[in-house]
């Protein structure tokens, strides 16, 4: 049984370790951990660990390459243009509007 000084004691470091747990979890998007309100969310990232039982490691490597994989898409799309047509026919759509209002 645990009493007076120990009990204390194995508070501050069971709370202290919890704490810790969850700047982790927050810190790799697992959790949205609001320590000022002791407010613990989850998120879609945690639900997918959960669904393929992923490891905190496993996951934010996971979320890390993926956000790098859509980074480096976007930078390949950026300088696209609209074909012609599509201008000509965003065009035609706007003006009709405008003749309409």
């Amino acid at each position: 049984m645990i009493t007076g000084k120990n009990r204390d004691k194995n508070l501050v470091i069971l709370t202290n370790r919890i704490n810790n747990t969850f700047m982790i979890l927050n810190e790799v998007k697992l959790i949205r951990y609001i320590k000022r309100s002791h407010q613990v969310n989850t998120t879609e990232l945690s639900r997918i660990a959960c669904n393929y039982y992923m490891s905190y490691k496993s996951i934010d490597k996971f979320n890390k390459s993926l956000v790098e994989d859509m980074t480096e898409k976007s930078f390949k799309y950026e300088n696209l243009r609209r074909r012609k047509k599509s201008i000509n026919w965003v065009n035609r759509k706007n003006n009709t509007i405008k003749k309409n209002e």
